[in-house]
């Protein structure tokens, strides 16, 4: 418990599709930005920014804000597990979309992962399974199917977070 606090990087591969019907999966990346506070040996709070992230071709872009709640699992071995939930806003649009099409949408998350320690220093790599609610104010403009659905539709999809965080 000497080493409370922790800040993490990640990269984020994700596959995300509307939930309508034959919506098509869309691959993105993010970069990850995360703050953590260990409050007790097995629970940690944190936050987490993600910007710029986007589909392999540009036509996609993302971003997200979560507040996260992080259950570990053999706190005192180099190898540990975890739990975490994170709720939050996040967006998903086509890339040049209109202010309403990109607005941030409730959110949740859910995953799981591994962390191995050398000392200060950890390497961790999470599934999460991702939910974006439904965006009201979507305009219709996208010139995709896809994208237009991603904007407006109820989203949900897995991610793979690969990353590292220090603590001190």
């Amino acid at each position: 418990m000497a080493t409370r606090w922790g800040i993490g990087v990640a990269i984020v591969p994700a596959s995300l599709a509307a939930q309508t019907s034959d919506a098509q999966h869309v691959g993105v990346a993010a970069i990850e930005l995360a703050g953590r506070f260990r409050v007790r040996r097995w629970l940690e709070l944190g936050v987490s920014v993600s910007a710029g992230g986007s589909s392999a071709d540009g036509s996609i872009a993302t971003g997200s804000l979560y507040a996260e709640a992080r259950y570990r699992f053999l706190t005192d071995l180099a190898w540990n597990g975890f739990a975490d939930i994170g709720l939050g806003v996040a967006s998903v649009a086509q890339s040049t979309a209109s202010t309403d099409d990109r607005a941030g949408r409730p959110s949740m998350r859910l995953g799981a992962g591994v962390e191995r320690r050398f000392g200060s220093l950890g390497f961790e790599a999470e599934l999460r399974g991702v939910g974006i609610a439904h965006n009201p104010k979507a305009t219709g403009m996208a010139t995709t199917p896809a994208a237009m659905e991603l904007a407006s539709d109820d989203v949900a999809g897995l991610a793979l977070a690969l990353g590292a965080i220090y603590y001190f």
